[in-house]
């Protein structure tokens, strides 16, 4: 198995593996229920049972709701951009990362569609790197974004 760490990581940092889906808006009762029912163990990591659980678990319930609302923008690029970035502001604060391509993407898309170029190809960019290191440079979204962000800067 090969890891590549998409932060710095610090001397003494205890890492660890998430057993479920990361972006998952679930509860840390939820998540910590499931560990046990799933993987028969007990969770005793920062982000299950840390000081700042009631408040990732607010954050949680916000990207639930903020998903939910995605799905109702029907096309309205000034929606999908504004629960984009919400999106992109909560994983920041939750310090998740593998979600965020696909966010960058939106607000990339979005963008265009409100007509601001620049700031779609930066978005379309942040998005093409983070799908170079989940899924590699030479993967179907970061070509996709490549090639989204050449035609934006093209013209």
């Amino acid at each position: 198995m090969e890891v590549i760490a998409l932060r710095d990581i610090h001397s003494g940092e205890e890492l660890a593996h998430s057993y479920l889906d990361p972006s998952a808006p679930s509860t840390s009762q939820e998540r910590l229920n499931k560990l046990s029912s799933d993987w028969n163990f007990d969770c005793q990591c920062s982000i299950c049972t840390g000081d700042g659980v009631p408040e990732s678990d607010k954050r949680r319930r916000e990207m639930a709701e903020t998903k939910e609302l995605l799905g109702t923008a029907n096309g309205d690029p000034a929606k999908i951009l504004k629960y984009a970035e919400r999106m992109l502001s909560l994983y920041d604060k939750e310090g998740m990362i593998l979600p965020k391509a696909e966010y960058y993407a939106l607000a990339a898309y979005a963008n265009k569609y409100l007509g601001r170029r620049k700031k779609a190809a930066d978005y379309a960019g942040v998005a093409e790197g983070y799908w170079d290191i989940i899924f590699g440079p030479d993967s179907e979204e970061s070509g996709s974004m490549r090639e989204f962000r050449a035609e934006l800067e093209s013209t």
